[in-house]
């Protein structure tokens, strides 16, 4: 249908993370971010996500592959200049996610100093989304298995037959009825006669 992983996933961004260090220090989470949106529109994540490439961008406006904003982005005036992407790949070497850096804090392009730290980064990025991922599953599983406990509890609870058979109420609590019982008074039959 879409564009895919080199793994053959199909690439879908559902969330957008936008860490502002201009001026002042700012987070915005965008969830289902429009196709159109600033950060996607030139294509560079597709393509990183698509390959697995790191794509260091030293004059973003010029390049004629990708389709960069050449004015401001909001009103800020905020342009982009410079640009460093790469893949978020999981401990099973599966892409995802994509992290972009726009415009280094100094104005100076990206270097393989750059690389080297947003790839080790976007490691501990891509391992971390493993363990929640696994966390879930593990959540999952436990719930499976409580299910199916309660199920196998309830079709092995014996019968008011199967008990008067087991216990010797009536000698040991001098009780006729054994619904007239109470719990705690059968457990503790059943604990004297183990």
């Amino acid at each position: 249908k879409g564009p895919k992983t080199p793994d053959g996933r199909e690439i879908i961004f559902y969330k957008i993370i936008d860490y502002i260090l201009h001026g002042k220090e700012e987070i915005k989470v965008i969830p289902t971010p429009p196709a159109d949106h600033w950060t996607l529109v030139s294509g560079l994540p597709t393509y990183v996500a698509e390959n697995g490439f790191i794509c260091n961008m030293l004059n973003a406006p010029a390049d004629e592959y990708f389709t960069f904003q050449k004015g401001p982005v909001d009103e800020t005036g905020w342009v982009i200049k410079n640009v460093l992407s790469l893949p978020i790949v999981n401990k099973k070497e599966e892409i995802v996610g994509v992290a972009t850096f726009y415009n280094r804090k100094d104005g100076k392009p990206f270097d393989e100093h750059d690389e080297h730290i947003t790839e080790t980064l976007t490691q501990f990025l891509g391992w971390s989304l493993l363990n929640t991922d696994t966390y879930e599953k593990m959540n999952k599983l436990e719930n499976r298995k409580d299910i199916a406990q309660e199920m196998l509890m309830s079709q092995t609870k014996a019968t008011a037959d199967e008990i008067k058979s087991i216990l010797k109420f009536k000698e040991k609590l001098n009780i006729d009825v054994i619904e007239d019982c109470e719990e705690k008074q059968l457990i503790t039959i059943l604990k004297e006669d183990l």
